[in-house]
């Protein structure tokens, strides 16, 4: 067992049920799976910058949201995964763009709910949401020896999700990118997180929630690589 593989082990254990519950106080832990991906990048093209990125200044942070073309999403999208999936490869996971299928799909975050599709009539529609959804991506261990972008999630069921892919035993993790600036986490091994929809809400089409509002909350990413990248991206079109 080597270094990377025995912490990320230890982190998965650390990480059991850290899908935040609302009301719940998040997990506290030393480290975190991004932090574990950002130390197997050569330093020479690791992105450095003084800002932390915390759950406590995120209110500081926000940006006055800006109204995002469909293809400025998808070139957004695209180079935001191009940097993840290199940055997958390193660390010796895979990661997927492809978060979820037909509905109106919500995540609780910690600045408020963020719109993740609208396919619906309309309902509870735009302006109900503070943040809206640019894109995305999930970082999981493959059962196989698979490493950097798969494309393999997007012909897998909506009810298989991830389980048929990713290792069970390892954490998996999602980042939400906002229209607000901000790159939202949510992670961790609960069997729940493997699903499509999991760690979402969903409307139904006359803006009532479906079961219940969601229980998890995604949280301001204390990856600051990330944070780094996404702002850096996003200064192209301001």
């Amino acid at each position: 067992m080597n270094k990377k593989v025995a912490r990320v082990l230890l982190l998965s254990l650390g990480l059991m049920g850290c899908s935040q519950e609302k009301n719940q106080a998040p997990a506290q832990t030393s480290e975190t799976i991004s932090s574990v991906l950002s130390e197997e990048i050569p330093k020479e093209s690791k992105q450095t910058d003084s800002t932390i990125y915390s759950e406590a200044e995120s209110s500081q942070l926000i940006m006055a949201p800006k109204i995002y073309t469909e293809s400025e999403k998808q070139v957004i999208s695209q180079e935001f995964l191009d940097w993840a999936s290199y940055r997958a490869e390193i660390g010796s996971m895979a990661v997927s763009n492809y978060l979820l299928g037909h509905g109106d799909w919500y995540a609780n975050t910690v600045n408020g709910e963020i719109q993740i599709q609208n396919i619906g009539q309309g309902i509870p529609g735009y302006d109900h949401f503070p943040i809206h959804l640019i894109g995305g991506v999930v970082f999981y261990t493959s059962k196989e020896p698979f490493y950097g972008y798969d494309e393999r999630p997007n012909s897998e069921a909506i009810a298989v999700g991830f389980h048929r892919l990713a290792d069970l035993n390892m954490p998996i993790t999602q980042y939400l990118l906002g229209d607000d600036g901000i790159v939202y986490e949510l992670g961790g091994m609960n069997p729940d997180l493997f699903s499509f929809s999991g760690g979402y809400g969903l409307y139904a089409d006359d803006g009532t929630k479906v079961g219940g509002d969601s229980p998890y909350v995604f949280l301001v990413s204390e990856d600051t690589d990330a944070q780094v990248k996404y702002t850096e991206i996003l200064m192209k079109y301001d």
